[in-house]
């Protein structure tokens, strides 16, 4: 079997994702065009199992990418022991690899029996056994491997080189097999104290490990949504690895966001919300933020309908503006333009909001990548 190491192509930019609908959605309809520059990560959250629309979905996304050489990273760290996939006999990943390469094998033939499935993503302190564990799925599916460091505060950014020395000992890969991921999380406020962080934890990894790749990963958008006024936003994320390129220009350290979702996935709720329709539509500098306000009744309730006509008034008012980049540059602008010239409306669930503009913005870091 070819290792990984050999095959699959670097990237310009990668984006950390939810096991969610919407996300899954995106991934699965990237073009050739992205998959060959764009690095898809995928975090399995608790919410996926055994039954259910989520574990297909996932599947779906990574047997789609898997055949073009661009195998999505998985991370199942956030799954509890309680979940039925953790509680699969050899874990979650061995799950997973059996029915990826089930389904490439389905749709592209025996030929495509080996195809490496996905990149496995070990957290930096993972148990002693986890990271151990990831030799064996390395030798039986040529995967490598990715390690993702959390670097979100002065401890962890001052300890990184040792957890990345520890990780590294314990899963006895060689180096130029593994993607370093760094991640700054959420950025709540000024770039500075980001900037101190990265530069931190870049100190002292230094390039002696011989790492595949480095990529600094993190995300600005909010929580919580408020107003109903459209704005043109900055993106702090694409300031931040700016300034980091800046005091390293003679490192190369990758791009990495969250997409267009906040970096930490809500608690599922345990009764119906009401969304308003919006949309966060990235563009080379920043990003373009509408959101509707739903009409309610006497009783409170919103009229049936109304989240899927908002919505398409929202889209309306994108494809008037400047920043629209058009039917043909991504699947999901191809669904705004047609959302805008009233061509569908079974748009009404927030899912399908996400997977159109998820797909704009890995079409936007595929042609326009970030540049110092």
């Amino acid at each position: 079997m070819n290792h990984l190491s050999g095959g699959r192509p670097r990237f310009r930019a990668m984006v950390v994702m939810k096991s969610k609908m919407g996300e899954l959605d995106a991934a699965a309809r990237m073009s050739s065009a992205d998959a060959a520059v764009v690095q898809p990560l995928v975090e399995v959250l608790p919410t996926v199992t055994l039954t259910g629309r989520l574990l297909p979905k996932l599947v779906a996304a990574a047997a789609a990418l898997a055949p073009r050489g661009r195998p999505m990273m998985v991370d199942c760290s956030l799954l509890p022991p309680t979940n039925p996939l953790a509680q699969w006999p050899r874990g979650p990943l061995d799950l997973l690899a059996h029915q990826i390469r089930q389904r490439v094998t389905r749709e592209h033939g025996e030929a495509a029996a080996d195809v490496v499935p996905f990149v496995p993503v070990l957290r930096a302190d993972d148990p002693v056994a986890a990271l151990r564990a990831v030799k064996l799925l390395d030798e039986d599916l040529g995967c490598g491997a990715a390690l993702r460091v959390t670097i979100s505060d002065p401890a962890r950014a001052g300890a990184a080189r040792r957890w990345v020395d520890r990780a590294l000992d314990l899963m006895r890969l060689p180096a130029d097999t593994v993607d370093l991921v760094l991640d700054l999380g959420y950025l709540a406020g000024g770039r500075t104290r980001y900037l101190d962080l990265a530069m931190t934890a870049l100190d002292q990894i230094g390039s002696h490990h011989g790492l595949r790749s480095t990529t600094l990963v993190s995300g600005s958008v909010p929580p919580n949504r408020a107003g109903f006024d459209t704005l043109r936003m900055a993106r702090a994320e694409l300031d931040v690895w700016q300034a980091v390129r800046g005091e390293y220009s003679g490192r190369r350290t990758g791009y990495g966001d969250y997409g267009v979702v906040h970096p930490i996935a809500p608690r599922e709720p345990n009764r119906p919300v009401t969304v308003y329709p919006y949309l966060y539509y990235t563009v080379a500098d920043g990003a373009v933020f509408l959101r509707r306000e739903l009409p309610r009744n006497a009783d409170r309730r919103v009229p049936k309908g109304a989240a899927a006509r908002h919505f398409l008034d929202l889209a309306i008012e994108l494809a008037e503006r400047s920043e629209f980049a058009g039917p043909g540059f991504s699947w999901g602008d191809e669904q705004l333009d047609a959302c805008a010239r009233r061509r569908i409306d079974n748009v009404g669930s927030a899912w399908r909001w996400i997977a159109m503009s998820t797909s704009h913005h890995l079409a936007q870091l595929a042609t326009a990548p970030p540049a110092a």
